[in-house]
């Protein structure tokens, strides 16, 4: 907020106020630089990542999982038995 302000500040300035340019391509590529730069440290991201993640792809439940599988073969062999009695 403080450095977008300055920023603002000094861009509203006129290029005649003894600003060289490089100090002005300087001001215009640390703000997307720094925010680059903070966008992409892990420890701020983490956490929200992790729950994002298993929200996502929650943790595998073995249980349920294998009724599922016992649902299938059930399923399967009354299938079969249906088309060998045909």
């Amino acid at each position: 907020m403080l450095l977008t302000c300055c920023v603002n500040k000094l861009a509203a300035l006129p290029r005649t106020a003894g600003i060289p340019e490089l100090t002005w391509m300087a001001l215009y590529l640390t703000f997307p630089v720094t925010m680059f730069w903070i966008a992409n440290q892990p420890q701020y991201f983490e956490e929200y990542i992790v729950k994002r993640k298993r929200e996502i792809f929650p943790p595998v439940d073995i249980e349920g999982k294998m009724l599922l599988e016992e649902a299938k073969k059930e399923a399967r062999r009354k299938r079969e038995s249906m088309y060998m009695q045909d």
